[in-house]
């Protein structure tokens, strides 16, 4: 069913009980965005939504991370929330709740590149279910005048409750992102980014951020905005 930079970066680690979440910082420049953050933050239960939580299970690590399905079988996601970048390792299972727990081997990731820029504009992958579920559609032009984000970011250290942030777009020209004022955190990797129209215009993958001339850090999302190439990867993918 349908439901209508810079190069440089901090990897940081979000450790909890059960795991961590890879995450990436990385810098943007300070002239650029000297807005305030004003996004609008809400608990949302996603249960039987097209929104869902990934965990990568590694040897004796869960990394967590978010997706969204964007076709009956499919989830999108971000690349590094399925794979450890820094050590080249893929998990040796992926947990999907999407309402239920799902088991899936990493036989069912697909990477949009081998090699990735994680947190970049290319951070991409999408999983293949042997289920069927609600989804959002990706939009046929990548087109904004605002955006939502759904997914489970950390939250006073826990990845239990997802949210929605609707947010402004700062800029839609860094490096084939959207730059926005939206809630970013660990475990939010991976997020849908929606359009007003409820349709799939980005993928959540990284925390951006300023420092001004006295200290001072500004941060907002950093969300893969989909290039032509990337539109006809993912809908090679869903067909």
């Amino acid at each position: 069913m349908r439901l209508n930079a810079t190069t440089s970066f901090i990897l940081t680690m979000s450790i909890g009980l059960l795991g961590l979440a890879f995450f990436y910082e990385k810098p943007i420049a300070y002239t650029l965005y000297s807005m305030q953050p004003v996004a609008v933050m809400k608990k949302r239960t996603f249960h039987e939504t097209p929104v869902v939580k990934i965990m990568a299970n590694y040897d004796d690590v869960v990394g967590f991370g978010s997706g969204v399905y964007i076709a009956p079988n499919k989830i999108l996601t971000a690349a590094h929330v399925v794979h450890d970048q820094e050590h080249n390792k893929e998990p040796e299972t992926i947990t999907i709740d999407d309402g239920h727990l799902h088991i899936v081997s990493v036989e069912k990731v697909t990477r949009y590149k081998n090699k990735y820029d994680g947190g970049g504009y290319d951070d991409l992958a999408i999983i293949t279910m042997d289920t069927k579920h609600v989804y959002y559609p990706v939009a046929k032009t990548v087109q904004a005048t605002q955006l939502t984000v759904l997914g489970y970011p950390s939250v006073d250290g826990k990845m239990k409750q997802g949210y929605e942030t609707t947010g402004t777009i700062v800029t839609d020209e860094h490096n084939h992102m959207w730059v926005t004022d939206n809630y970013v955190e660990s475990g939010g990797s991976g997020s849908g980014v929606l359009n007003e129209h409820g349709e799939v215009v980005g993928i959540q993958v990284s925390k951006l951020y300023r420092t001004d001339l006295l200290k001072n850090r500004k941060e907002f999302s950093g969300a893969v905005k989909f290039t032509d190439d990337e539109l006809k990867w993912i809908n090679e993918q869903i067909r």
